[in-house]
């Protein structure tokens, strides 16, 4: 349901785009648009990402599960480099990002209607997107329309619990006990990504405004298959997997352009 939500969402956009488009071109010299935009553009740059995530509950969880009750959310940001590639006067591109990226997630926790836990679980990764680009472009700005897949590689993965309330009913050393037996795995997945973005030139530079919405395709949906326990029930220990169900980021960046 999301992703038909994303897909109208964005349809709708791009139809403004292209009535706006076409609404200047009926007041624009013969000389201006398309007359003035090369048939084979690249870009060069770089660009930083901040935005939100979210875990949904995994399907078949047990009555006694510990994390995921009521899902998990946190935030992510990083950033690094970008390419694109536009033939036929900048309408159709191609955009790939190499982005470095540190994402952090919360799920709370409570425990005889007295403890108040956050399960935190972070994680490093590089998000590489290779998205197909419709775009409308005139000499100042560029909008365009996004969507491909986005390969999310996992470089690292680690946690913490926090009490947030109830800590007079914990003793420490039972709260580090805790925080020792609770892990969590990098995970490389596959999402589906659609973007939204905005260029603005200046010169032969762009500066860059991207808002994108991503899909994990690939994330467990069983809670066996996100999370793995063992040892015994007096020392449970607890691992999952860290990776999101879906984010949002807002990108910001800025590129070298040249036209052919």
């Amino acid at each position: 349901m999301a992703i038909k939500h994303a897909i109208a969402a964005l349809s709708l956009v791009m139809l403004f785009l292209a009535t706006a488009r076409a609404g200047a071109g009926e007041n624009a010299s013969p000389q201006g648009g398309d007359a003035d935009t090369p048939f084979f553009g690249v870009s060069l740059g770089v660009k930083g990402a901040f935005g939100g995530n979210f875990v949904t509950d995994p399907d078949n969880a047990p009555d006694w599960a510990i994390i995921y009750d009521d899902g998990a959310g946190g935030i992510g940001g990083g950033g690094g480099l970008y390419t694109e590639f536009r033939i036929l006067k900048g309408h159709l591109g191609l955009e790939f990002d190499l982005i470095f990226e540190k994402n952090k997630n919360w799920s709370s926790i409570t425990f005889n209607n007295l403890v108040e836990m956050d399960w935190i679980f972070t994680f490093n990764a590089v998000r590489m997107p290779l998205l197909l680009e419709g775009n409308v472009e005139n000499d100042l700005v560029r909008g365009s329309l996004s969507v491909g897949p986005e390969f999310v590689v996992g470089t690292g993965a680690s946690t913490d619990i926090q009490v947030t309330e109830g800590s007079q009913y914990i003793d420490e050393n039972d709260l580090q006990a805790l925080r020792n037996r609770f892990t969590a795995t990098k995970q490389t997945d596959t999402y589906i990504c659609f973007g939204l973005g905005l260029a603005i030139k200046v010169w032969k530079l762009a500066i860059t405004i991207d808002m994108r919405y991503a899909y994990n395709l690939t994330q467990p949906s069983e809670y066996d298959d996100r999370v793995e326990y063992s040892g015994s029930e007096t020392d449970l220990d607890v691992e999952t997997i860290a990776s999101n169900s879906m984010d949002l980021r807002i990108l910001l960046g800025v590129a070298y352009e040249l036209g052919f």
